[in-house]
């Protein structure tokens, strides 16, 4: 995977030099071993201008429409926090 983030992100770069180029991640999920990519790590390349996160806290099984809204809210907001960290930690910007 990395390498075709390494590849794709180039060959990009180089036919639309002014492009932003992003991967499109949905960040650190709930199913990391689904995923299983570093977050950060995949946004390293520097032909890669900066990160997404996408949030479900309803298909995670963080919100039920007939409870609260506290504990989505909780997880969402623990959750964003991890993001912003990696991004800060590339010094790349973040899009939610």
């Amino acid at each position: 995977f990395m390498q075709w983030v390494s590849s794709t992100a180039a060959l990009i770069k180089r036919l639309a030099p002014r492009q932003l180029v992003t991967i499109g991640s949905e960040g650190w999920t709930p199913y990391e071993d689904y995923v299983n990519v570093n977050y950060t790590a995949a946004h390293l390349d520097p032909n890669v201008d900066f990160l997404t996160v996408h949030v479900w806290p309803q298909n995670w099984d963080w919100y039920d429409p007939a409870g609260s809204m506290r504990v989505a809210l909780e997880r969402s907001r623990e959750y964003l926090a991890r993001h912003i960290a990696s991004a800060r930690a590339i010094n790349k910007p973040l899009l939610l």
